[in-house]
């Protein structure tokens, strides 16, 4: 939604007025050239997530993540996200979504393919 878009650019510093589609060129652009300083400013378990992640393709059922605190809300830009995976979420690190599996549809947690080598580069 493009309020959490807006919230991801407010998160990283950026300009939340334009057009969606151009922030989040901006948002993956904001991410491939600061990521060191961003994954350096992750909480220990936020970064598990990442491992975890990034172990197994970079894409899990999102139930393999039920260990971890997931609570978020909508708008993200007032209110941003503090649980393990909303701090993932809100900086574009992570993006939660469905995805067809055998038949059927899945909820899924993953890592922008773009961003992945440069991830784990640093872990």
């Amino acid at each position: 939604p493009s309020q959490w878009v807006d919230g991801i650019c407010s998160e990283l510093s950026l300009e939340t007025k334009g057009k969606k589609n151009i922030k989040t060129q901006i948002i993956a652009e904001k991410l491939k050239k600061d990521m060191p300083l961003i994954f350096a400013s992750l909480p220990e378990k936020s970064k598990e997530v990442l491992k975890i992640l990034l172990n197994d393709g970079g894409c899990v059922n999102y139930g393999k993540l039920k260990g971890f605190e997931d609570d978020i809300g909508f708008w993200w830009t007032n209110d941003p996200p503090t649980s393990t995976i909303g701090i993932l979420r809100v900086k574009g690190l992570l993006a939660v979504g469905k995805m067809p599996q055998n038949g059927r549809m899945y909820k899924v947690a993953l890592v922008p393919e773009d961003i992945r080598e440069e991830i784990k580069k640093m872990m």
